[in-house]
């Protein structure tokens, strides 16, 4: 896999393969720069979820409405497995619904 880049468009697309993503050692090191691209990625959305989230409860306030947290893990499937967590808040003082 190769690392995803938005296009001008702002659209996800994956990056054209280079010469050193074609084989040998120089794969193995591209695969492993790119699974810590993923990791980093992956850490950054979780991180902005939590702001996200944080920030929402506090406009709520102490006795406002609370998300309820839910994750989940989607099988390994010909286009690949994935993970995520499911943010909801119900009837809150300021939101009524909201899910991030």
């Amino acid at each position: 896999l190769r690392p995803l880049s938005w296009s001008r468009s702002g659209s996800l697309r994956r990056a054209s393969a280079s010469s050193s993503e074609r084989g040998g050692s120089s794969q193995i090191k591209a695969d492993t720069e790119r699974q810590e691209e993923v990791a980093e990625f992956e850490r950054m959305i979780w991180r902005l979820q939590d702001t996200l989230v944080d920030e929402m409860e506090s406009l709520e306030g102490p006795m406002g409405g609370r998300f309820n947290k839910l994750p989940w893990q989607r099988e390994s499937s010909p286009t690949g497995g994935g993970q995520g967590r499911t943010c909801v808040l119900e009837d809150g003082s300021i939101f009524e619904k909201a899910a991030i």
